[in-house]
């Protein structure tokens, strides 16, 4: 039976991160946002993290839950408010 040694650890100092190139990164600064010229296909979902307190976000699945929404929904419908009433 062959021994076979284990893979070597590696230090923190072996792994080399690349940096983008200023090119790269001037393109990407330049670049405007898909959904602002064009818009979306009503399908496409992408998702988004929030960090709230746990007590808030029960809060929040519970409103929406006795109004017979999702907190997906619930959202949606409050962004929307939000930007008729501030525009």
């Amino acid at each position: 039976m062959a021994i076979i040694k284990p893979p070597a650890k590696r230090k923190k100092t072996d792994i080399k991160l690349e940096t983008p190139r200023v090119s790269a990164v001037s393109t990407m600064i330049d670049a405007t946002p898909k959904g602002l010229t064009e818009q979306a296909s009503p399908s496409s979902i992408g998702s988004m993290q929030l960090n709230i307190p746990i007590v808030k976000r029960n809060e929040f699945k519970a409103y929406a839950s006795l109004r017979g929404l999702s907190m997906n929904n619930l959202f949606l419908d409050m962004f929307a408010e939000y930007k008729n009433k501030h525009d």
